[in-house]
């Protein structure tokens, strides 16, 4: 069988702390891109001291080099700040830089769970409480919360790092086998899941003909029932799905933020093939 992969895209995200400052970064290698997005940010209250990016290789419209991003300058790296960076799409190269530095800010978001003194909270009881308020019916599994799982602070236990904090890794790829049919596969990994996706499609339409959804690590129960969701990509159009589809269809309070992730993945690795 000749295997003919015809797109592929690998991001990784790390987060770590130094002294009163934490860092996060985002590398991104794909079919036209290979570029890192960084950001710094005051370890009490996740305001940016510093942002930029750099840029090896691109499609032909964006400059290469590095450069300082001063419009992050100050702004929120936490929930928040996600909005801010809207401010980034005037730039020829704002898409990407959106996404990448939405990264950052989401691995920020995810190593608070080690900084949670830091951040103000007294214990880890009223980090939990935080999270349990501001994500109910956020997600499958704070909809669908299980007598068999343990507080989030336990998950995610023993809460001792002390430099590495975060790490994340997502890849796309998309393969031919020969014949009518391509395949899709995605995947993410970090510190707290593992979620894996393939996708059955037709090459010449795009239409959908299978997909399966795997769960192999994650903090609730309800999580591992997501591949209910498999069927509702069935007969879409692989080539016309919209991140607000996907997020209407797999996220929500019945859905995953991380699948929705894979999933909206996938569709920018499709824009090269």
């Amino acid at each position: 069988m000749v295997m003919d992969v015809i797109g592929q895209s690998n991001v990784c995200c790390t987060v770590k702390a130094e002294g009163k400052t934490v860092y996060a970064q985002c590398v991104l290698m794909d079919n036209q891109w290979e570029a890192e997005a960084r950001l710094s940010a005051d370890i009490e209250t996740f305001i940016i001291d510093e942002a930029d990016w750099e840029v090896h290789k691109a499609p032909s419209n964006i400059p290469l080099g590095c450069y300082s991003i001063e419009e992050m300058r100050g702004k929120s790296g936490y929930i928040e700040g996600k909005k801010e960076l809207n401010i980034l799409l005037d730039r020829k190269e704002g898409e990407m830089l959106k996404y990448m530095l939405n990264q950052c800010i989401n691995g920020l978001i995810q190593a608070e769970t080690y900084l949670y003194k830091q951040r103000g909270f007294a214990d880890e009881e009223e980090y939990d409480a935080y999270w349990d308020k501001i994500e109910k019916n956020g997600c499958r599994m704070y909809t669908h919360k299980s007598t068999e799982d343990v507080e989030w602070s336990q998950y995610a236990a023993p809460l001792t790092r002390c430099h590495n904090l975060f790490n994340r890794f997502k890849s796309s790829k998309f393969i031919y086998y020969g014949g009518k049919y391509m395949f899709a596969y995605g995947n993410l990994t970090d510190s707290f899941h593992r979620i894996d996706i393939s996708i059955e499609f037709n090459g010449a339409t795009g239409i959908i003909t299978d997909c399966e959804i795997e769960f192999s690590r994650a903090p609730g129960q309800a999580c591992f029932t997501n591949n209910i969701h498999r069927k509702k990509l069935i007969g879409r159009n692989l080539k016309e799905l919209t991140k607000k589809e996907v997020i209407h269809l797999l996220g929500k309070s019945e859905g995953c933020y991380h699948l929705v992730e894979v999933v909206t993945d996938i569709l920018r690795t499709a824009k090269y093939i």
